[in-house]
């Protein structure tokens, strides 16, 4: 039943530039079930992707009134010399001793109030609803914060924020530190994790808001297509993510050349789907280390649409993630709705997904050894490659596809939205 209350997505850039892939999907389920859609934005790129009608976009806070850089230099220092700056640099001052803690404080901070002063101009303007609209935060971060920073100085408003991966787990952070973690437990309603992990973790650290959290998976759709598979007997290993410390691409890179020692007979190839900071030196230590035994090409980035065309038009075999944290990787969900078998760590809320049946789920911090050791393991079992793939395929069905996982969330939205949680 479609709800005319106004939901405000609180989105890092989306749908500017390439991130929060989800919400293109998402978003579809969002519009249906309100009168009115807000997005806003943090940040703001050259491109913009399509929302479709019933979704407004206003960019204001991505410029936030300043007009020049020195009126971007008050509004930081505004924000240094507060009290809420103060004491929460006083709390947690051994943290902030690393200069990266400190400047992400520093832009938390700076983030967060614009957004409590977009609503707060909202609310005072009368384009809010008292009490009745709904703020729903992307991410347990700047968002949630200015949200709750506007709850909590007075504004009557409902805040739901899901928690991912580089937003919930602290030991991502610079020096283990996040931001008003406090402040923004306090002040959201409901926190909706992606993975069951991650709501034992907030449990475990922050007992005071158990009844807060929830689990709403993420979700991708059903693509229409298996992957082929090779026929030639080399073996194709696709990788899909940002190029940086997380995703230990270079440890791949290493196992891979150990399995080429180990195994000289058999063929291999790999494809990277994705850039980042890292690009230029890992493209290098590839070719160092791999030169002519490992094939491999990088794509650099692609739209979902193409990565799902990717699959559709070429052989995959194998698609690895070794990241040293996650969540659920929506990379991961994307191969295995297409019946690709996965290899990964077992980090976050990564073993919810890959299991002994449809992939390999390796230790948290495993060594190029054990890595080549599995793709050896994988070479040898064609026969079993086929009932792999079905896992897959099932395991998506069962827990990732978006039509069930969105229409549930969004229902959860829809309660909040009418207080009958």
């Amino acid at each position: 039943m479609r709800n005319e209350k106004t939901l405000i997505v609180l989105t890092s850039s989306y749908p500017f530039g390439k991130g929060e892939v989800y919400l293109e999907k998402e978003i579809e389920y969002l519009k249906s079930a309100f009168g009115r859609v807000i997005l806003l934005p943090e940040t703001r790129y050259p491109s913009m992707r399509p929302t479709g009608a019933g979704v407004e976009v206003d960019p204001s806070i991505t410029i936030s009134g300043e007009k020049n850089a020195w009126d971007r230099l008050k509004a930081i220092s505004r924000c240094v010399l507060s009290s809420r700056f103060h004491a929460e640099a006083i709390e947690n001052s051994s943290k902030l001793r690393e200069f990266a803690a400190l400047k992400n404080l520093v832009s938390t901070l700076y983030t967060a109030i614009r957004i409590r002063n977009w609503i707060e101009r909202k609310a005072y303007a009368g384009e809010l609803s008292t009490g009745g609209d709904l703020f729903y935060s992307c991410w347990l971060g700047k968002s949630a914060l200015g949200a709750a920073f506007a709850k909590l100085r007075g504004t009557r408003l409902r805040i739901i924020s899901r928690a991912h991966g580089g937003d919930l787990y602290e030991d991502r952070m610079p020096a283990g530190y996040a931001p008003f973690r406090r402040t923004i437990m306090e002040g959201v309603d409901r926190i909706c994790c992606v993975s069951n992990h991650g709501k034992e973790y907030l449990k475990k650290n922050y007992p005071y808001i158990k009844d807060k959290v929830t689990v709403s998976k993420l979700g991708v759709t059903d693509p229409g297509f298996d992957a082929p598979v090779s026929e030639d007997g080399t073996i194709r290993i696709v990788t899909c993510s940002s190029l940086n410390p997380v995703k230990r691409i270079d440890l791949l890179i290493d196992g891979m050349k150990r399995f080429s020692e180990i195994a000289p007979e058999q063929d291999v190839r790999w494809t990277h789907i994705g850039d980042g900071p890292l690009l230029n030196r890992v493209k290098a230590y590839a070719g160092q280390r791999l030169g002519g035994r490992i094939s491999h090409v990088f794509a650099g980035a692609m739209e979902n649409r193409r990565v799902l065309e990717y699959y559709r038009l070429n052989p995959v075999d194998l698609f690895v993630n070794v990241s040293s944290s996650e969540g659920i990787p929506i990379s991961v969900m994307e191969a295995q709705s297409c019946s690709i078998p996965v290899m990964a760590t077992d980090v976050g809320g990564v073993p919810e997904i890959v299991n002994e049946a449809n992939g390999f789920l390796l230790p948290a911090n495993p060594g190029p050894e054990l890595i080549a050791g599995t793709l050896r393991k994988f070479a040898r079992m064609r026969g079993e490659r086929g009932r792999m793939r079905l896992e897959n395929k099932i395991n998506w069905k069962l827990h990732y596809d978006s039509d069930s996982n969105y229409s549930r969330f969004v229902d959860e939205l829809a309660c909040l939205a009418e207080n009958k949680w």
